[in-house]
């Protein structure tokens, strides 16, 4: 919990938001709605999971980003955390950045208390 809650203190600063492709921006925010968490907070932890939630050093798009070992998209899912919080089969859907995001809220809400959001 320590590292969400370091996530917390980060959401409010938007200095590189901008840079953030709107398509992923929309994802998250329908995602972070859906489940009930902290938008600002989904947006910092696809910032750190997917290379500033823009492109890969490769110039790969972040929801297509595998980090070489075995970890993909938006918020970085393996096929374990995936088992249980995405929606199958984990090689066609974990690359679709809606259906990342929505895990990714799914997880966040799963481990971050409701206490911990504000």
């Amino acid at each position: 919990n320590y590292f969400y809650k370091r996530i917390i203190k980060f959401t409010n600063d938007t200095t590189n938001r901008d840079n953030i492709p709107q398509q992923y921006k929309d994802a998250i925010q329908q995602a972070a709605s859906a489940q009930g968490v902290n938008y600002g907070a989904m947006i910092t932890m696809c910032m750190i999971e997917s290379y500033l939630c823009n492109q890969s050093p490769q110039g790969i798009p972040a929801h297509l980003v595998d980090n070489g070992q075995g970890y993909r998209g938006l918020f970085q899912f393996g096929e374990a955390a995936w088992a249980d919080y995405g929606k199958a089969p984990y090689l066609t859907n974990v690359v679709i950045a809606t259906e990342n995001a929505l895990a990714g809220a799914k997880m966040f809400r799963a481990n971050v208390g409701i206490k911990d959001l504000f």
